[in-house]
């Protein structure tokens, strides 16, 4: 028990300690997500660790069961259209997440999922 508790933790440290590391550029102009192969460990996956592992990750409780830890999960949420939908401005309406007041994943952020969508869903 205490060793699965310390274990969560370590995971944790990890996977905040990695999202530090990512630094998409943000700026529509100096986007490059319609210009490459989207990867999904260079790109998908740490740009979830930074804006959606604080509320949907499995050592947790995940907010409404949607956990975004490995690819099976992502990939389940990605072909559903959930994933995209939920973080893209429709009609001019707020994304629906991140929620509690975090900041917005930016149209560049929304299109490498979108491209990622559109290319398959590549675990690369």
């Amino acid at each position: 028990m205490i060793r699965q508790k310390v274990w969560n933790i370590m995971v944790i440290h990890m996977i905040l300690i990695q999202s530090c590391e990512y630094h998409h550029e943000t700026d529509p102009v100096s986007c490059n997500a319609d210009q490459k192969q989207i990867s999904f460990s260079k790109d998908i996956k740490p740009l979830l660790a930074n804006k959606c592992l604080a509320c949907h990750a499995s050592v947790r409780n995940s907010a409404a069961g949607i956990i975004f830890e490995t690819y099976d999960q992502i990939k389940y949420w990605a072909q559903s259209g959930d994933l995209v939908t939920s973080v893209s401005s429709i009609n001019g309406n707020v994304p629906r997440m991140p929620a509690g007041g975090a900041a917005p994943l930016t149209e560049c952020e929304v299109t490498f999922l979108q491209n990622w969508l559109q290319q398959g869903l590549l675990n690369n």
